[in-house]
């Protein structure tokens, strides 16, 4: 007789509220089967389904849950090879059942965190509100367990900004110095805000530093990228060039070597493209900046960015964290930070130039995350 799994079917807004579903009626060792995004209807908003069994059901059947642990598969499918998430499925699904399965255990943890004994009241508020804010529950524990001790919730959070605080490295401003080009260049992956950070940061020092500005291009790719340049060049009457070679790159460096600062705008590279990062190295030995900023944004997930540094080089010095404004939450960017290993310079909270940018303080970007702070138009650079 054939062995059929008992299953059910969840209809949600959105993915967190469908694990909450699953995991409030299944119980934390469910299994996600399935999951899809229904297209919105005219009237309505767009709907996930997530598809899940016990799987402590289907193990005491003798039988693996579909996505079960690689401990229970590893007991039918034998220590001699990889036990799949779901036989017979493609590596993308895998992985998608390997993130929902993360999202279940994040949840778990972050419910257990809210309501442990370990922590008294005012903490176990502080981790309750913390997971609101996006905060990853090895983070959230990290934090409420250096606060350590608090008399009431207003104490609490103070003690969360402080601990916080002490977590993230500032850089400081990008300095100038006297009789001296300093040669400043910005790099990272695709769509990250590199050019608009560049435009952002020659405007304030044009503008309110009274610097020398020039600005050297080597993103050929994108005709908008040059154009962009151009346009701030000739607001700013500050020269640009555009180069196609490390040899171009030098005699350009040569001829703007009277300016105060020079930015370099790279390409955004796929830290998987070989061929297109051994091209950017290649700039950048020609180059030989005196500082290389590695831009990165607040939207992508943190487990990105260390992999993504290490494979932009070792040249990399502090990192600029943008596009806070188009982040869902803020609480994952702790990660981001600390996770890339530098030191955080500057930060980004919208499109407008020279606005919307701002020096890097620790104690401001926690209060940012804890949600305590509004997002508003940069401070000068």
């Amino acid at each position: 007789m054939a062995f059929v799994m008992p299953t059910k079917t969840f209809t949600a807004r959105n993915w967190q509220e469908a694990l909450l579903m699953v995991k409030a009626e299944l119980g934390e060792g469910a299994v996600i089967l399935k999951s899809a995004a229904r297209a919105a209807r005219p009237g309505q908003s767009e709907q996930v389904e997530v598809t899940a069994s016990n799987e402590a059901d289907a193990v005491a059947r003798g039988k693996p849950a579909a996505g079960g642990t690689a401990r229970q598969l590893a007991k039918v499918y034998g220590k001699s090879q990889p036990a799949p998430i779901m036989p017979g499925v493609g590596g993308a699904l895998e992985r998608e059942l390997g993130e929902l399965k993360e999202l279940v255990r994040g949840l778990s943890l972050r419910s257990d965190l809210a309501q442990s004994r370990d922590f008294a009241p005012p903490l176990r508020a502080l981790a309750a509100h913390m997971q609101m804010q996006g905060f990853s529950p090895e983070r959230t524990g990290q934090v409420c367990s250096l606060v350590g001790r608090a008399a009431n919730e207003a104490e609490a959070m103070a003690g969360a900004v402080e601990a916080m605080a002490t977590l993230i490295q500032c850089g400081g401003p990008i300095k100038t110095t006297v009789a001296q080009c300093r040669v400043v260049a910005l790099v990272g992956p695709t769509g990250v805000g590199k050019t608009t950070t560049l435009s952002k940061l020659a405007a304030n020092f044009k503008v309110s530093a009274k610097s020398r500005i020039g600005v050297i291009t080597v993103d050929t790719y994108r005709l908008g990228a040059t154009e962009q340049l151009r346009t701030l060049g000739g607001i700013l009457e500050v020269p640009v060039r555009i180069v196609m070679t490390p040899g171009e790159i030098q005699a350009a460096l040569r001829e703007l070597r009277e300016c105060d600062l020079l930015f370099i705008d790279t390409a955004g590279r796929s830290p998987k493209d070989a061929m297109r990062m051994n091209e950017l190295r290649a700039f950048m030995l020609a180059a030989q900046p005196d500082e290389t900023h590695f831009v990165f944004p607040a939207t992508h997930h943190p487990r990105q960015v260390h992999a993504a540094i290490e494979k932009f080089g070792t040249g990399v010095s502090r990192l600029v964290l943008t596009k806070l404004d188009e982040a869902a939450a803020l609480g994952p960017a702790l990660d981001i930070v600390l996770g890339a290993g530098k030191p955080l310079s500057y930060v980004t909270t919208g499109q407008n130039i020279p606005g919307d940018i701002e020096l890097a303080d620790s104690h401001r970007l926690a209060r940012l995350m804890l949600g305590l702070d509004e997002l508003s138009v940069g401070h000068p650079v």
